[in-house]
């Protein structure tokens, strides 16, 4: 599937940090945008207990801990997180693609990188109003930038 570039356009509905790209209207939209904004500002404001708090107890993050939550994201900054697809598998499951760009110290980053384009695959459990990840997958090979 092809993404739109992140500039294109995109909305923020409710004035967040997260794009909303033209096009994307499935009716659970605000719902995962609502996830992936609570994420994306904890992560970005170091409230990493907030952060981790928005994955499902199934998750290998929280399976890990909060210590190695902390040390593998201290040094991350997220930025123009983009919704690129919503779709809703199951009443509770929602799938979100997202792409952003990472900053970080290159020894917390992928494959070393100071700076890593992802294009990613939130699975969401819910129901509402308590959604969260459960995972994140790759869709495509990280880039540098």
């Amino acid at each position: 599937m092809e993404r739109p570039a992140r500039h294109d356009h995109g909305h923020r509905p409710g004035g967040g940090v997260v794009t909303v790209a033209p096009g994307v209207t499935d009716p659970a939209t605000d719902v995962a945008r609502g996830v992936i904004e609570r994420y994306v500002s904890a992560i970005n404001e170091r409230r990493y207990p907030d952060a981790l708090a928005v994955f499902h107890p199934d998750s290998d993050a929280v399976r890990d801990g909060l210590d190695a939550w902390v040390d593998a994201h201290s040094t991350t900054r997220i930025l123009d997180p983009t919704i690129h697809g919503v779709s809703a598998p199951a009443p509770d499951r929602l799938e979100v693609l997202v792409t952003f760009t990472s900053t970080q110290d290159p020894s917390k980053g992928p494959e070393g990188q100071a700076c890593t384009r992802w294009d990613l695959a939130y699975d969401l459990v819910g129901p509402e109003p308590d959604w969260q990840i459960r995972r994140a997958r790759l869709l495509t090979p990280l880039l540098p930038c």
